[in-house]
């Protein structure tokens, strides 16, 4: 059968179109894979990469549709796209992620994603078709704040022979001290729109699930899902942080310089990387991505902005840096540079106009008086000499 109905929750949407499936995607988060399951008809033999497609059983044979920054677009145009093989939900999210921070007591899903990405039109139908497939976990248990799951896919051909094996990782980062239990009980087989097939039986660290043998095409992909709870270590705290900004008096040399100077302080807790911008008064300042850098200082008691321009409003943003797939965190562009950050908090200042009065001139002059010495009931003349344009020759 070469027609496949497959509805993606990584947000990767085939649809046909002619004689080319046309990828869609539409995700905006950084390395984030969306609800994860298959939804229109097509042919894989319709890929516009269909000179790739393998001629006998092959386990997820494409690229994912992921760019180098961790945002998805079509490959080449319209060729085929594959999952991740192996992907994880955070507690309390729909979406998939090739990495996640839990915190104690956190409950994630963790999914195997395998497909027989070989031809549908050989004769007989089933040369394409996998036999005897595994899908082996191995799942670290131990006691720390970083902690990997991987899987490998093995199986054989028509003719009896191993298929290449495929293996996918995730990492799951937590408290200090923490580690990850493997929930028993929790093992599912899912078909290509998550319904359930089979119940997986799953063990505590390293295990296998058997799948049995699967005939080529998406319409024909399963999921192997099972959940690990986070157990032990201390319970993280939330970061947080405060900023302040205030103007200073006008400095000696401003009304040369044009520029005014203010002063911001800034204080985090239970961040371990941060970073501070400030909006850029040319560009338009609701747009975070306009910010410039300011520092990546984690706390500063004072530190000096001596380039505030007469009358312009600045807003100073205080942001933890923190992994992708951090909950409530978003991705921005500062300065040509990437991170992904919460934002803890912001404050904004204000200057005012240059205080640049002209002080009255001063002028030079020779006073004199006559006679010399002035006698009582005498007219004395005064003449001021030397002067200033304005008072020469003139009397007192």
């Amino acid at each position: 059968m070469n027609i496949m109905n497959v509805k993606k929750s990584f947000g990767l949407n085939f649809i046909k179109a002619g004689t080319a499936i046309a990828v869609i995607l539409s995700l905006s988060v950084i390395g984030m894979f969306a609800p994860r399951h298959f939804g229109s008809t097509a042919s894989a033999l319709d890929c516009a990469n269909v000179e790739e497609i393998p001629s006998i059983a092959t386990f997820n044979p494409f690229q994912v549709g992921q760019n180098s920054d961790g945002s998805y677009s079509t490959v080449n145009g319209s060729n085929c796209l594959d999952q991740p093989t192996l992907s994880v939900k955070p507690q309390g999210s729909s979406l998939y992620y090739p990495s996640a921070n839990a915190n104690t007591g956190d409950t994630l899903t963790v999914s195997a994603y395998v497909h027989n990405g070989a031809r549908q039109d050989l004769t007989p139908q089933n040369l394409d078709e996998a036999f005897n497939i595994t899908a082996t976990f191995t799942v670290d248990t131990t006691s720390g704040s970083s902690h990997s799951i991987s899987v490998v896919l093995n199986g054989q051909d028509i003719n009896g022979n191993p298929m290449q094996a495929k293996s996918g990782n995730i990492t799951i980062n937590t408290p200090a001290g923490a580690s990850l239990q493997v929930n028993s009980g929790s093992g599912v087989i899912e078909d290509h729109l998550s319904n359930f097939l089979n119940s997986a039986q799953i063990g505590t660290s390293n295990f296998t699930v058997s799948l049995g043998s699967q005939m080529a095409c998406f319409e024909y992909s399963r999921f192997v899902n099972f959940t690990v709870t986070v157990v032990g270590g201390q319970q993280q705290q939330n970061s947080s942080g405060s900023i302040n900004a205030q103007m200073n008096a006008q400095p000696s040399n401003a009304c040369t310089t044009n520029l005014l100077d203010a002063t911001v302080s800034w204080q985090t807790q239970n961040v371990s990387n941060a970073v501070v911008t400030v909006t850029n008064p040319a560009l338009d300042k609701n747009n975070y991505d306009n910010d410039n850098i300011y520092s990546r200082d984690l706390n500063n008691g004072g530190a000096d902005a001596p380039w505030i321009s007469p009358n312009t409003g600045y807003r100073f943003t205080l942001w933890a840096v923190v992994p992708s797939g951090t909950s409530g965190s978003s991705q921005h562009t500062f300065q040509g540079q990437s991170f992904n950050v919460i934002e803890l908090n912001e404050v904004w200042v204000t200057s005012g106009s240059l205080n640049c009065n002209t002080p009255p001139p001063s002028y030079n002059f020779n006073l004199a008086i006559t006679p010399n010495p002035v006698c009582a009931n005498t007219q004395s003349n005064v003449s001021i000499t030397n002067a200033s344009s304005g008072l020469n020759g003139k009397q007192v």
